[in-house]
């Protein structure tokens, strides 16, 4: 298990197994301004 935690890459990332044996990883990226 990896908690949500921003990363050096400027994502937060966090990781997880369910019950079942699934293994989740999670990637939130930061939004692009456009211009």
């Amino acid at each position: 298990t990896v908690p949500l935690d921003k990363q050096m890459w400027g994502d937060v990332f966090g990781m997880c197994t369910d019950r079942f044996g699934v293994t989740w990883m999670v990637n939130i990226a930061q939004g692009q301004s456009q211009g």
